[in-house]
C-alpha cells in the first residue's frame, strides 16, 4: 500500500503541475489580474501551499513509513479526488481564468464541475493540502496548511465580493451552488 500511495502522490502533484504549466502558456499575457487581497497576503497563501506540497513530495520521494491503512485510503482519496477535480476546474473557465479579479470583460461559468461547486479548484487545493498534512505531517506542514487554507479562503470571499457586484445572476448562482462542497 506505501509504493502505491507514493506513486499516487507523485503522479497527482505531476498532474496538477503540467496542468498548470499548459493554461499557464495557453492564457498568456491575460493571467494576472487584480489582487484579491492584499500582495503580501496572496504570495504568502502561494508559498505555504507551495511548502506543503513540496513537503508530501519530499516524503513520497524519500519513502515515508506506512501509514494506517484507513490513513492511506483517506490520502489516497484526497488525492485522487483534489486531481480530479482540479482537472475539471480549469479547462471549463477557459478564457476566464486568472490569478486575481479580471481587468476585462469575462464570462460567469456556471456549468459542469461549477454546477456543484462555486469554487473548485480551491477544493481541490484544499483536498491536497490534507492529503499533504496526513502524509507528510510536521509542525511546519500544519502551519503552511493552517496558512494557506486561512488565506484562500479569504481569496474566495473577495472574488464573491467582486461577482455579486460584476455579475447579476451571481447571487442566484449563489443560493443554488455552495461555495465548496
Amino acid at each position: 500500500m506505501a509504493t502505491v500511495l507514493r506513486i499516487l502522490v507523485v503522479l497527482a502533484l505531476a498532474l496538477v503541475f503540467l496542468q498548470l504549466l499548459y493554461y499557464g502558456f495557453r492564457i498568456k499575457g491575460h493571467a494576472l489580474g487584480e489582487f484579491p487581497i492584499a500582495w503580501p497576503a496572496l504570495v504568502l497563501s502561494k508559498l505555504s501551499m507551495i511548502v506543503s506540497l513540496s513537503l508530501l513530495l519530499w516524503e513520497a520521494i524519500r519513502g515515508r513509513g506506512e501509514l494506517s491503512p484507513v490513513l492511506a485510503i483517506v490520502c489516497a482519496c484526497l488525492l485522487t479526488g483534489g486531481t480530479v477535480i482540479f482537472a475539471l476546474g480549469f479547462p471549463k473557465l477557459g478564457t476566464s481564468l486568472r490569478i486575481g479579479l479580471p481587468r476585462e470583460e469575462t464570462a460567469l461559468v456556471t456549468s459542469g464541475i461549477y454546477g456543484l461547486s462555486r469554487n473548485p479548484i480551491y477544493l481541490a487545493i484544499f483536498c491536497l493540502l490534507g492529503a499533504s498534512l496526513l502524509y507528510a505531517f510536521s509542525w511546519v506542514n500544519l502551519a503552511a496548511v493552517l496558512i494557506s487554507v486561512a488565506l484562500h479562503h479569504r481569496i474566495v470571499l473577495a472574488e464573491e465580493t467582486y461577482l455579486v457586484n460584476r455579475f447579476v445572476e451571481y447571487s442566484s448562482y449563489k443560493r443554488r451552488v455552495r461555495r465548496y462542497l
